[in-house]
């Protein structure tokens, strides 16, 4: 709904921002609104946080929580599978799919949250 979206996008802060995701295929389109004319996904960065904190509390060994988005994206790096992606990549991971998930320092001066999904 075009009145809803630019309400939303008043409200929403720029900084507060991870991810803009611009859905334009008809099938996967349905899956959020009847109509064709495609779908604007925001992340914002305190939702991505939220996400990945409740992932590392569900699956991880280690016992933190990660406050500031900037700062992660700065100190840490996520692999999924052995891949490196975009933080906002664990959206929609849900913790039954995931084999191991586990936070390992590197040489590289940033720290790896390494998650294995079932294949």
């Amino acid at each position: 709904d075009e009145v809803k979206a630019g309400q939303l996008l008043a409200v929403i802060e720029p900084n507060d921002i991870a991810s803009i995701e611009v859905i334009k295929n008809p099938e996967e389109t349905k899956k959020y609104t009847n109509q064709n004319n495609g779908v604007v996904k925001i992340y914002t960065k305190d939702f991505v946080l939220k996400e990945l904190n409740r992932l590392i509390k569900e699956k991880s060994k280690e016992k933190f929580v990660l406050s500031d988005y900037d700062q992660l994206k700065e100190d840490y790096r996520l692999y999924i599978n052995e891949d490196e992606v975009d933080f906002v990549k664990i959206i929609g991971i849900k913790t039954e799919t995931i084999v191991k998930l586990e936070i390992i320092d590197s040489k590289d001066k940033k720290i790896k949250i390494m998650i294995e999904l079932k294949k």
